[in-house]
């Protein structure tokens, strides 16, 4: 009967929730470079075929840009690595009111994804009430019987080990045994 260590329970914590929140977190993920994507093509798009021009590494490359939204400031990540107009530091390419469309959209997209990790938050905290509660796979067996599909993979099984085909009769037959009382 195997028992639950710490990291055992860390681990099984993870495996539950990177099932049911990683493809949520995929998704939310994904919609947000793509909004910033948006924001990439509002700031830049005017100006990009004459940036492209210019000669390789002129201007820096970049995976986000910092920007302001109605006086909050934000780093927006866009799908792929790209050319921005300056080293931004400290510089903001543009401060939006926050009532532009790409804004909104950006805006959204944020709150989907804090929603998706709220949500982790607290089922990590029941997953971990309920997997610090017992101390052994027959205990979580019988407490938290749905589990058993994912977690089971956890679960040590003892190795049988595999003793070699001994021929008895022989090896007695040649040790003389058994051997007689007199």
């Amino acid at each position: 009967m195997s028992r639950l260590t710490k990291d055992l329970r860390e681990r099984m914590a993870r495996c539950v929730l990177n099932n049911a929140f990683g493809a949520k977190e995929k998704e939310a993920e994904q919609a947000l470079r793509l909004a910033g994507d948006g924001i990439y093509t509002d700031i830049y798009g005017p100006h990009l075929k004459a940036m492209q021009s210019l000669p390789k590494d002129w201007l820096p490359m970049s995976w986000y840009v910092r920007i302001a939204i109605a006086g909050q400031n934000h780093e927006i990540y866009f799908s792929e690595k790209r050319i921005i107009g300056v080293d931004q530091h400290w510089y903001r390419p543009k401060l939006y009111v926050g009532d532009e469309v790409v804004c909104v959209e950006y805006l959204k997209a944020v709150a989907v994804c804090d929603d998706v990790k709220k949500n982790r938050q607290a089922m990590d905290r029941e997953v971990e009430a309920i997997l610090n509660s017992v101390q052994t796979f027959k205990k979580l067996w019988e407490v938290w019987p749905a589990s058993k599909s994912i977690l089971e993979k956890f679960e040590s099984k003892p190795t049988v080990a595999m003793l070699p085909a001994i021929q008895f009769d022989k090896v007695n037959a040649v040790l003389g045994l058994p051997v007689e009382a007199v």
